[in-house]
């Protein structure tokens, strides 16, 4: 096996729950980090494919890792081209997500009897602008909407695939998925009107979740199952919502979803953001050995003890330390969670956060703590 092949077989072992042959690193370099780090404008930086995929060949190699998450960037020339509404640039050049809704509270009736067909009729033209116009324009807009992806993410993909095979990298995810909760929160409520459809109507959003799901489970099935090919779950609500909420609406419809896409054969990386501490229970119900959690502010000692048969683990290590602390902090930071969570296997190492800016990331530090991951990560 190449370099490549035994990095994927290693990942393999630790999602597996199996004793893998060493605690592989992933790596930490995204395109927005690439562009600062290459020295470009973030604005001009996201336009500009060529610049962003030079940005890309320069920091790709200067960071140590085994496996990266995702390459994926939102482009503001693709959803300038759809004039979108849900995710605009900002003036510092990055891609964000703005409260907005493209369902209104009195239309879940509608959402529920035919999904597909809301989403793709009512929805889309409230949240991109160009699909609220006459034929032919639609149509055209949608020819052009086509073409700017074509052109912006054909390039990228292919050089960026290219940069990644030269580094003998790994890139483990090929589709993004969302908890049927989660999507009806954040493309079709927002946070402020999901927060009060929970008490208002409760039944409703549990119908929509049921409803959601069966589009949920085909957007995530993409690629051929394997373990370079995970399904990405960020999962964003949970922490806002009261456990009787949790359990009664948003849960039943993401277990149901992570039991279809394992059945099917997929395996899944799932950020459980911000504090899981309540739902524990409710995670040891998963499917065992087929899941990479990533964990933001969680105690590595009872993940361990709780999850440690179910899922294997990243995360942890505070961005924070990273950027601002110490050498010496840090390495001390890296024992300790080797110590915690590498007996066994079903450990990778990884940071708390998405690293979406050099602000993030300490190289010195980085470097550092990479080499004692190499040196102590053995088995």
């Amino acid at each position: 096996m190449n370099q490549k092949q035994k990095r994927i077989e290693n990942i393999r072992k630790v999602v597996a729950l199996e004793t893998p042959d060493y605690v592989p690193i992933e790596h930490v370099v995204t395109p927005e980090l690439a562009i600062e780090y290459a020295g470009y404008p973030m604005f001009e930086g996201l336009w500009d494919t060529s610049l962003i995929i030079d940005a890309m060949g320069k920091a790709i190699p200067a960071y140590d890792g085994d496996f990266i998450r995702s390459t994926f960037y939102r482009s503001p020339r693709y959803y300038s081209a759809l004039e979108a509404k849900s995710f605009v640039q900002s003036k510092e050049g990055y891609v964000q997500h703005p409260e907005v809704h493209a369902m209104e509270d009195t239309e879940y009736a509608e959402l529920i009897a035919d999904p597909a067909a809301f989403l793709a009729g009512t929805c889309l033209p409230r949240l991109y602008q160009v699909f609220d116009k006459p034929e032919p324009y639609r149509g055209m807009a949608l020819a052009r909407g086509m073409m700017t992806f074509n052109r912006t993410f054909g390039p990228f993909n292919a050089a960026v695939g290219q940069i990644l095979a030269d580094n003998g990298l790994p890139l483990i995810t090929s589709a993004s998925a969302e908890a049927p909760f989660d999507f009806l929160a954040d493309l079709l409520r927002s946070f402020t009107g999901i927060s009060k459809d929970v008490r208002r109507h409760k039944s409703e959003v549990k119908e929509a979740c049921e409803a959601l799901l069966p589009l949920m489970i085909q957007k995530a099935c993409v690629a051929p199952p394997a373990v370079d090919q995970m399904v990405f779950m960020p999962l964003h609500m949970p922490p806002y919502l009261s456990e009787k909420v949790f359990g009664e609406l948003w849960w039943p419809t993401f277990k149901k979803m992570v039991e279809a896409l394992v059945e099917r054969g997929h395996y899944l990386y799932i950020f459980f953001e911000g504090d899981w501490t309540r739902y524990y229970d409710y995670l040891e119900e998963l499917p065992a050995g087929r899941i990479l959690g990533r964990f933001e502010y969680a105690d590595p000692r009872i993940i361990k003890e709780r999850l440690g048969k179910i899922m294997s683990v990243t995360g942890f290590f505070p961005v924070t330390t990273i950027a601002q602390g110490t050498k010496e902090a840090c390495i001390d930071k890296t024992k300790e969670l080797m110590d915690i969570l590498a007996p066994g296997g079903g450990y990778a190492f990884g940071f708390d956060k998405i690293t979406t800016s050099v602000r993030d990331i300490n190289l010195e530090n980085i470097t550092a703590v990479n080499a004692y991951v190499r040196e102590y990560g053995k088995y």
